[in-house]
């Protein structure tokens, strides 16, 4: 690394990132993506041997300081509230949120998944578990200046540049 690269401050110095579903896939890379570029990360997934695995790897490429887990299936109000809890405890502040978990109980065709599947599945984990995860962090986003409220895709379009051979992928 040259050494002007080494002097410029990094784009999320200072910022602390939470994130659900974020234990491997695009969810995975957002969270490297924003350790890399200075952020500190709490990232989440319903399974522990994921979050394990997950912050280990993490915690190699940008240190311990930096990335911290925890299980939390954001369907379970008891989960979103300890996941921002803690994320407030560990780093002292949230910047960012990232909720990248979701689910598709439905395999095949989109017109072939049944009403139960929709209601319970898709509309409260995809729909209603992602806006019920902003209000808990919403306070934490308003304090340190972040009081407006984008969707996931978009702020992640609008935050997060994630690089496959140089190339960004999402801006």
């Amino acid at each position: 690394m040259a050494k002007t690269d080494q002097l410029k401050k990094l784009p999320f110095e200072g910022k602390v990132a939470v994130l659900a579903g974020a234990t491997d896939g695009i969810g995975y890379a957002i969270a490297d993506r924003l350790a890399h570029d200075g952020a500190k990360v709490m990232i989440s997934s319903r399974k522990q041997v994921n979050v394990d695995k997950a912050v280990e790897s993490l915690q190699k490429q940008h240190g311990t300081e930096s990335v911290s887990g925890i299980i939390c299936h954001v369907g379970k109000d008891e989960d979103r509230k300890r996941l921002i809890k803690e994320s407030i405890k560990q780093f002292g502040r949230i910047d960012i949120l990232v909720d990248n978990a979701g689910v598709n109980p439905s395999y095949g065709k989109c017109l072939k998944t049944t009403e139960e599947q929709w209601a319970r599945s898709i509309f409260e984990i995809n729909v209603s578990a992602a806006a019920l995860l902003v209000q808990e962090a919403y306070p934490y986003l308003k304090k340190n200046g972040y009081g407006k409220m984008k969707t996931a895709l978009k702020q992640i379009l609008d935050s997060v540049w994630i690089k496959v051979s140089g190339l960004p992928i999402l801006r």
